[in-house]
């Protein structure tokens, strides 16, 4: 109820969370139920936008922000202030509140963003914060459900869903990556059991010590064994990192998304 107060009127929409909360998600089950009969929604990852992408996205009349009536999800970048400052006056001096829906995803500490001081003051509504897995367990096995039914169409498995024992070692877990790590998780444990119908116990704890090293060591990746199981590791390591996102990955690497399959696929295979 609180999302769909925030989207009254014409003010920008604030969406904070922690990393891994899904925040663009968020943002556009907002849209589908209060805009999608007015325009597009128009996801802008300003981390990904250089120099000469800023000219033209602030500049151009054929710009999105020049459009109407459409939801403009705006992924606010950490660096390049500049830019941001650039944003804010644009968003100050001319009418692209009244014109669209604005929406701004914050992830951690937002108060110190810039951005988020200046929409702070636009916005009389709070800003939404989506709270960490930690305070959701009791949705825990109905969120792995979903994402359960969410690989099986993905991959083309057949899970069910998780054992009784495997489900409680998943609700024991903390989650500090949240949705995001979750999926990964998930999806990791789903190339294992590709002959079971659900995920069992052994592989649910084997994969959650692989995510408690993986927090640990960060973005350290094991370089011994065979080529072919560091490429596996690598893969693996860029596809926790685009929170389970195939195409991303795959666009990372260089590769194609039935290549990075089907390195990860192997990996499993070669295990013992």
């Amino acid at each position: 109820s609180s999302m769909y107060q925030a989207s009254s009127g014409k003010t920008p929409v604030i969406i904070t969370g922690e990393k891994g909360t899904e925040l663009r998600s968020a943002a556009y089950l907002l849209y589908r139920e209060k805009f999608a009969q007015d325009g597009q929604f128009i996801y802008i990852d300003c981390n990904l936008m250089h120099d000469s992408d800023w000219k033209y996205f602030l500049g151009s009349h054929n710009s999105f922000l020049y459009s109407v009536g459409e939801t403009l999800c705006f992924a606010p970048m950490e660096s390049s202030l500049d830019h941001m400052e650039q944003l804010c006056e644009y968003i100050r001096d001319s009418c692209a509140a009244a014109r669209n829906r604005l929406i701004f995803l914050f992830e951690s500490e937002p108060e110190a963003h810039p951005l988020f001081r200046f929409l702070s003051l636009l916005t009389p509504v709070p800003a939404l914060v989506l709270p960490p897995l930690r305070e959701r367990k009791g949705d825990l096995p109905m969120i792995c459900a979903g994402i359960i039914n969410k690989i099986n169409v993905e991959y083309g498995t057949s899970l069910i869903g998780l054992t009784q024992d495997a489900e409680k070692a998943v609700g024991l877990y903390d989650w500090p990556g949240n949705f995001v790590q979750l999926y990964s998780s998930l999806q990791q444990m789903a190339l294992i059991e590709t002959e079971k119908s659900y995920i069992q116990l052994e592989t649910a704890k084997a994969v959650l010590d692989s995510v408690e090293n993986s927090a640990v060591s960060e973005r350290v990746v094991d370089l011994s064994g065979t080529l072919d199981q560091i490429c596996a590791r690598i893969c693996r390591k860029v596809l926790d990192e685009e929170g389970g996102n195939r195409s991303r990955a795959a666009s990372r690497l260089g590769i194609s998304r039935s290549t990075l399959w089907k390195r990860l696929k192997t990996s499993q295979e070669d295990k013992p």
